[in-house]
């Protein structure tokens, strides 16, 4: 059946997205009620599908990714408008290029077979190409070709191997409109090569070792809003595409589950020693990531033993997209406060911009696992999952402690040293910005931090499966009240009067 609504839904972000992104210099308020339009839609289609049909329009898998597609989206964009304008005086022709990727990745997490799902992909990954070389041209084509043939490359192996797999059984036409309810009850099995070829490009995608040369040099050389949508958002492209291979085909399970437990303890130990070596703020949060995406995999690797890590690997998907989205928009505002990336240079930011520090507090503590933050719970709850798991394996029990706990010692190390960008130098004088941040970026900035407070009240259903999410939430109660407390209390930054002529103005 052909749902002409959810069509005319798509049809409706796209549109929206694209004219707000070519209008926002002419007509900066009807372009931004486009672009928010654009990305909250999604909403009021759910509702009124439900409404229309008596069901829910989306399973529980896409719902959870809607969450942070329509609300990082929303954050991107806003920040993008204020972040291009205040380097190069407008931002339409930039602009429009963003938010017809994010517009894409609304519609890919929303995608009802197959067919869908591969054309989006592939149509995201060429726009990812473009988005790399959205700033400095063809300087960083190199970049983006690497990006193209390792991870793009890779993904389309996956998928047509995907639909390869399911047509050999039910036939072409099924197997690319059928939707993902239908394939799981047809239970078609991949054998050993076939499970090889159907995981890998979805661990390219999370950069997992060894296919993550691509990461770093794209993270670190792309715009700071570009890195904000490929981290946030397209890594959880892979997560995505893992949860629906797993439950859409009967793969070799002792094949899965070595693998991605092997190359997700890897790349964990990897990208969390090489993130606290960095200088570059940038390449700290890219090997960061590349840690994160190897608790996800290693999380996945966990589903054939233990049911309830599929909504913890998208709980902990959530936790990431929002903190990373935060994160790398902020290191647009450090460039343009500071125009550098180098924390050795930094350290006073807190005396520049002590708004944006506020919420740089919030998203460096969900980093580092700490309460109130959504980090707080997700952390806890894979220490639990690792409890659970003895019952089952020693062995990966002791493959997932040490890695993960490695993870957890080294982000407070490259979480520390991000929080110095801010408060870390020994200096009275504080250097003047080199341009000024707007308010569009406060305002991106603003939207994920208070999305990784306010979260944990929200995913409630998510977590239901573990028995200690009541303490859970007591402590997150608690802390959040005392962070309360310690910013009304919080001395206020004084500022000295300005000097005239030879003395002061009184």
């Amino acid at each position: 059946m052909i749902d002409h609504l959810r069509y005319t839904t798509w049809a409706l972000i796209f549109i929206f997205a694209i004219i707000g992104g070519m209008s926002v210099d002419k007509h900066r308020r009807l372009s931004r009620v486009l672009r928010i339009l654009a990305y909250t839609i999604i909403w009021i289609y759910m509702i009124v599908y439900s409404v229309i049909y008596g069901v829910v329009a989306f399973d529980r898998i896409q719902i959870m990714f809607v969450v942070l597609a329509s609300l990082a989206s929303l954050s991107i964009s806003l920040y993008s408008e204020g972040y291009f304008r205040t380097l190069f005086g407008k931002a339409s022709s930039l602009q429009t290029i963003i938010d017809s990727s994010l517009a894409l990745l609304i519609m890919f997490y929303t995608a009802y077979n197959l067919l869908e799902l591969t054309i989006l992909w592939i149509a995201i990954e060429i726009t990812g190409f473009l988005l790399i070389m959205i700033e400095r041209g063809t300087v960083l084509w190199n970049i983006g070709m690497k990006y193209l043939i390792i991870c793009a490359t890779a993904g389309d192996t996956s998928l047509f191997t995907w639909i390869g797999v399911e047509a050999q059984k039910i036939g072409i036409t099924n197997a690319l409109l059928a939707d993902f309810s239908t394939l799981q009850a047809y239970g078609v099995t991949a054998p050993h090569v076939i499970t090889v070829l159907l995981v890998i490009g979805f661990l390219a995608k999370l950069a997992q070792i060894p296919l993550h040369i691509w990461l770093v040099d794209t993270y670190a050389e792309a715009p700071p809003v570009v890195t904000a949508i490929m981290s946030g958002l397209m890594s959880k492209m892979g997560v995505y595409g893992l949860l629906r291979i797993y439950n859409t085909v009967i793969v070799d399970k002792m094949l899965f589950m070595t693998i991605l437990l092997i190359m997700g303890a890897v790349t964990i130990i990897y990208g969390s020693v090489m993130s606290a070596a960095q200088t570059n703020v940038k390449r700290m949060l890219a090997y960061s990531s590349m840690a994160h995406y190897g608790i996800m995999v290693i999380l996945l690797s966990l589903m054939p033993v233990i049911n309830y890590v599929k909504d913890l690997v998208i709980f902990y998907a959530l936790y990431h997209g929002f903190v990373k989205t935060q994160l790398f928009l902020n290191t647009g505002t450090i460039a343009v406060l500071a125009n550098t990336f180098d924390t050795r240079n930094l350290g006073y930011l807190s005396g520049v911009t002590p708004e944006i520090y506020n919420y740089i507090v919030i998203g460096v503590t969900a980093l580092m696992g700490l309460p109130p933050t959504i980090g707080f719970m997700a952390k806890a709850l894979v220490i639990i999952t690792v409890l659970d798991l003895l019952k089952y394996s020693i062995l990966e029990s002791i493959i997932l402690i040490v890695s993960v706990g490695i993870a957890s010692i080294f982000s407070i190390v490259y979480s520390v040293k991000y929080l110095g960008c801010y408060i870390g130098y020994p200096t009275r004088r504080v250097p003047r910005p080199a341009l000024e941040i707007t308010s569009l970026q406060k305002i991106g900035e603003i939207i994920p931090a208070i999305a990784v407070i306010a979260l944990p009240f929200t995913m409630l259903p998510l977590i239901s499966f573990s028995s200690a999410i009541n303490i859970l939430l007591i402590i997150h109660i608690l802390a959040l009240v005392l962070l309360a407390i310690s910013y009304s209390i919080s001395p206020k930054i004084y500022k000295a009067p300005e000097p005239w002529l030879g003395g002061i103005e009184l």
